[in-house]
């Protein structure tokens, strides 16, 4: 689950290009923005998710955080699974994860549970990198 592990550095990255006042802090990789201003060849470049493969030439985005990946990491935090579990995180963080589950038909798996420790320790290493940065 690439997407989980990238997510909080994208966030931060974001974050970050706001407090400079970068003035594509909000697109940076976000696959709605970069589908309307970016050539195809860029996004097959960036092995762009929303793509066939057979127009994906890589090398990949280039970035210099984070693990390397096939597909962008644009693509990759918006799956649904990445979503549900920076979702559920909030609740479970609270101690209401049943809450937030109670009125739909799903059953809680030992599989949500694994997503969050993922992204959890993702945010953890991203604050404390954040941290470093700050010293």
């Amino acid at each position: 689950m690439s997407g989980l592990r990238l997510l909080p550095r994208v966030q931060y990255k974001r974050m970050k290009m706001e407090k400079d006042n970068h003035p594509d802090a909000k697109k940076y990789l976000e696959c709605s923005e970069c589908y309307l201003s970016l050539p195809e060849s860029v996004r097959g470049t960036w092995n762009c998710g929303h793509m066939p493969p057979s127009k994906r030439v890589g090398p990949g985005f280039p970035m210099t955080w984070g693990e390397k990946t096939k597909i962008c990491p644009g693509r990759l935090i918006t799956l649904p699974e990445v979503i549900e579990t920076a979702r559920a995180r909030t609740h479970w963080d609270k101690g209401c994860l049943k809450d937030r589950y109670e009125c739909e038909d799903i059953k809680l798996n030992g599989r949500i549970f694994d997503y969050i420790e993922i992204l959890s320790s993702a945010i953890s290493e991203m604050e404390m990198a954040a941290m470093g940065e700050a010293k």
